[in-house]
């Protein structure tokens, strides 16, 4: 784990997500799909783009962050599963 996401996980006991992004072309666009929606369900999340060198795929990150639950999953064996990120938001039953 990246030394700022384990940094992030323990001051906020897991609460808030951490991503960096590098740039915002390829290399971006990877740290985020894979450091992201690994995070999913957390409370917020920090974008890290300090030194960030650049590129074009900006939008898709803010798009992604915009979206609401569209689909809640209950497990059987306790805890609800929503889509994308905002557990806290969606409905139970």
């Amino acid at each position: 784990m990246r030394p700022n996401r384990r940094l992030v996980e323990q001051r906020t006991g897991g609460r808030v997500a951490y991503v960096f992004l590098p740039d915002t072309a390829i290399g971006g666009f990877t740290n985020f799909n894979r450091y992201y929606y690994s995070q999913v369900g957390k409370e917020a999340v920090i974008l890290d783009e300090r030194f960030n060198h650049g590129g074009d795929i900006a939008d898709f990150v803010v798009d992604q962050l915009k979206k609401t639950p569209q689909m809640v999953n209950s497990t059987r064996e306790g805890e609800d599963m929503s889509s994308p990120r905002r557990r806290s938001s969606a409905r139970r039953s």
